[in-house]
């Protein structure tokens, strides 16, 4: 569902593509990007956790989404979806009828949900090549690997193809993650996190982790050992191959899901209110938790 960390300098080039420079100034390193639906639009993290702040307001839009390493970002305005692309500007992938409710990144693939409507996109030198799905009821998460889209409802966890929906696992999913050719499941009914093993081809389903009430959200490190799980007010690590225990942390605030957003660090809130917080984890120097404040969307 997410790609591996890249270097800052593409989380600067997207900033600068998507106007956020409009003059030059030194204001520190820039952590991060986010879509924020407080003000509808992406806004870098300036700074470094524990001493950070969220950038002016750029590239307005009703909902959006920025890829894993900063590099790309989904926005939904006018109807119109939109790719943001560090090295080619900005490019339309088409309309788009309704919200935009989920939003998932593979290496070079892009997928998106709203309602029970699925769609693919696969980036390529030679063009954008894309593919229409329909769930079997509203998709409550989603992840997208090189060539099948795997969608959660309520009713279970299936693989999609091109005229063949595959059912992988009975479970209402809250999070999915890929990872090579394994798929990790949030089960929010059960308060566990599953592996589907060749998930594309022959899955063989195990369990990793449990005992974990309200799991909203789960996110891998960029390079796939660490796997976080956001669940209430907790955030726990473990050993992704062994789901072996590594951290526990006690939230002062209850996570609303958790995204991977760039260098190492994890969004964990819902940021719908202008004077609200982002809330970021960080797997830099153990597990940590910053809050970064709003600053002013026009500065």
């Amino acid at each position: 569902m997410r790609t591996n960390m890249k270097t800052l300098g593409s989380v600067l080039v997207l900033a600068c593509a998507t106007g956020f420079a409009q003059e030059v100034a030194i204001r520190g390193p820039e952590s991060g990007m986010v879509y924020d639906q407080a003000t509808r639009s992406l806004r870098a993290v300036i700074g470094v956790p524990g001493a950070a702040y969220l950038g002016r307001a750029s590239a307005e839009a009703e909902a959006g989404s920025v890829a894993p390493d900063g590099s790309r970002a989904v926005l939904l305005r006018a109807g119109q979806l939109l790719l943001i692309d560090a090295s080619g500007g900005e490019q339309s992938l088409g309309a788009w009828p309704g919200t935009l409710d989920k939003v998932a990144w593979g290496a070079g693939s892009i997928a998106v949900a709203s309602g029970n409507r699925v769609q693919s996109f696969r980036l390529s030198p030679d063009g954008v090549q894309s593919d229409v799905f329909q769930a079997d009821g509203a998709v409550e998460a989603l992840a997208v690997g090189d060539d099948v889209v795997v969608v959660g409802t309520a009713s279970g966890v299936y693989a999609l193809r091109a005229g063949n929906s595959t059912l992988l696992a009975a479970a209402e999913a809250a999070d999915l993650e890929i990872a090579g050719s394994s798929l990790f499941v949030a089960d929010k009914q059960r308060g566990e996190i599953d592996r589907i093993a060749n998930y594309a081809d022959a899955p063989e389903l195990s369990r990793v982790a449990g005992e974990l009430a309200g799991l909203v959200g789960i996110a891998l490190s960029g390079d796939g050992k660490v796997l976080l799980a956001a669940a209430g007010t907790k955030l726990t690590s473990f050993d992704a191959a062994s789901g072996a225990l590594l951290a526990q942390l006690d939230l002062e605030f209850t996570a609303s899901g958790i995204e991977t957003m760039g260098k190492g660090l994890f969004r964990l809130d819902g940021r719908a209110q202008a004077t609200d917080p982002v809330q970021v984890a960080s797997l830099a120097d153990g597990l940590k938790v910053f809050f970064v404040p709003a600053g002013n969307a026009e500065e």
